[in-house]
């Protein structure tokens, strides 16, 4: 418990009026904290806050303490913290992770792949790799223009060179910034043509090699080609129209992407997360069904209730839209527990 006068040193002194902030007189009060210890069910929900991590508040609260019915003090009893800090670590980091160890695991013994061996489940998720990733090989023409083409864009040099090019082209637009002059700006823009007019030769180069169902078969070359002609088509207007340019330095910043192509680590991780979707996809439809019914609960519970700390013109259930925006704010974490006292 605490007062809201810090003047005063107890709960006995805690009674009268005060001179508050704006310099109206104010009735002392002696209240107690939304999350506070004061019985079991308080207890579990003040403990269910820390384990969110929204438990700045509650730390405070817990080193300010300085004893039976006295004002807290800043850092009275400081060691009194690590009673939180510890719990953080079996409740949050431990616990949490046991659970959704779990849920995994059943998860995957419904889809029969715990019935499985080892080498059964690296064979299926091998064969599912492979079927995700449509490996074909490219043949090299026979042609002898097309056939030094193919060499050419597929030489280990011309990659290192690329991959050269692009890492430059970064360093070129980090060093734009605000208020420069207009040699920079002149100096940047021409450095930015260059690299445009290199990846633009690249194109054309594989595409001469590959020829145009070779070039698109390959999905690194596909999203290259939308860069380029992206980059090509909005420097044409960005003289013109502001968006284009805005449009332009968005693709320019799109070319670091390629840099997975290169390193294969990344790659890898890359196709990893790409044949992961359809996975993931049905994981965000349960999420969306789960919004969807406590957004409909919301409004017909709280679609009343008042505003206050948390809940206001932004964040409230007064319709069906805000309240999944609620939720939503809710389910990063950010200020839920503010909103749960508002509620």
């Amino acid at each position: 418990y605490s007062c809201n006068d810090d003047s005063v040193s107890n709960k006995s002194e805690c009674s009268g009026e005060f001179v508050g902030d704006g310099d109206w007189l104010a009735a002392r009060a002696w209240e107690k904290p939304a999350a506070n210890f004061d019985s079991a069910g308080d207890a579990f929900l003040t403990l269910f806050r820390v384990t969110t991590l929204e438990w700045l508040g509650v730390l405070y609260s817990v080193s300010d303490i300085n004893g039976l019915d006295q004002q807290p003090q800043r850092d009275a009893s400081r060691a009194a913290s690590t009673y939180l800090i510890i719990f953080i670590f079996l409740g949050r980091f431990f616990v949490l992770n046991l659970f959704v160890a779990v849920i995994v695991e059943y998860f995957k013994a419904s889809a029969g792949s715990k019935l499985l061996t080892k080498e059964q489940k690296q064979w299926v998720q091998t064969r599912r790799f492979i079927a995700a990733l449509d490996i074909g090989k490219d043949l090299r023409p026979r042609t002898l223009g097309r056939a030094f083409l193919y060499d050419v864009v597929t030489s280990s040099t011309f990659e290192v060179f690329i991959s050269l090019c692009i890492m430059l082209n970064a360093v070129a637009m980090s060093l734009s910034h605000y208020n420069q002059s207009e040699t920079v700006t002149s100096i940047i823009n021409w450095v930015n043509l260059v690299f445009l007019i290199i990846f633009t030769l690249e194109m054309v180069l594989k595409l001469m090699a590959y020829g145009t169902l070779g070039y698109m078969k390959d999905r690194w070359n596909l999203f290259d080609g939308l860069v380029v002609t992206g980059s090509l088509l909005t420097l044409a207007f960005a003289s013109r129209y502001v968006f284009a340019l805005q449009l332009l330095r968005a693709f320019r910043v799109l070319r670091l992407v390629r840099l997975i192509k290169r390193a294969t680590m990344l790659r890898t991780m890359f196709e990893t997360l790409f044949i992961s979707m359809p996975s993931m996809a049905n994981i965000l439809l349960l999420m969306l069904l789960i919004f969807w019914i406590y957004a409909v609960i919301g409004v017909s519970v709280f679609g009343d209730t008042r505003e206050g700390e948390g809940l206001g013109r932004a964040a409230n259930f007064n319709s069906f839209a805000t309240a999944l925006l609620t939720l939503f704010q809710v389910a990063t974490g950010e200020g839920w527990d503010v909103v749960m006292d508002d509620s």
